[in-house]
């Protein structure tokens, strides 16, 4: 029994400390936004959002699109105060 307790408390002393070193992350929601790229490799919708582009595939082509207006598909994540976008479709909106 005591051996099963100890194994018990090295798991949830494991759990917190993954926790504490990653951060829990809300569940990624699909949302479609529109707004401007910026030097620091965000975007910043039209109502004053500011999402953090993450960098797979499309994101590393949208963040090359430095002042201007895209719109955006993919998953956003928060992470505290901070707004995550894995990008998965965008369109440059101004010519």
């Amino acid at each position: 029994m005591r051996k099963n307790f100890r194994g018990f408390i090295v798991g949830v002393l494991t759990g917190l400390l993954i926790t504490s070193l990653y951060g829990i992350a809300a569940p990624a929601q699909m949302v479609t936004i529109t707004g401007s790229v910026n030097t620091d490799y965000e975007i910043v919708s039209d109502d004053g959002q500011v999402y953090e582009v993450v960098e797979n595939l499309k994101g590393k082509e949208v963040i090359e699109l430095i002042d201007r207006k895209v719109r955006v598909t993919g998953s956003v994540t928060n992470q505290g105060k901070v707004k995550k976008i894995r990008i998965d479709s965008y369109e440059v909106l101004d010519q």
